[in-house]
């Protein structure tokens, strides 16, 4: 079923008018103030940097929870193996 220029045309304003009413919602609600006023590329940077930093933290860790986690576990399984075999 093929639509005609004229109902692709009224599809296309319905989904923009919808898309419109949605945009002007979001941009009451009491959470959106942060994004409600452009930034600048130094403001986007700084942010960028901060949140990278953050990540980098996290990662690290999480990688000497893991790293320990597994140590522990190699010092038992060791401990264990050794028992059993005297």
């Amino acid at each position: 079923m093929s639509l005609t220029t004229k109902s692709r045309y009224s599809l296309a304003e319905n989904s923009l008018k919808t898309c419109e009413d949605l945009v002007s919602e979001l941009m009451r609600q009491d959470d959106a103030w942060p994004f409600l006023k452009p930034v600048t590329k130094k403001e986007v940077n700084i942010s960028l940097m901060y949140i990278n930093l953050i990540f980098v933290i996290r990662w690290q860790v999480a990688k000497h929870c893991v790293c320990s986690c597994l140590w522990q576990n190699l010092l038992t399984t060791s401990y264990r193996v050794s028992q059993n075999a005297t």
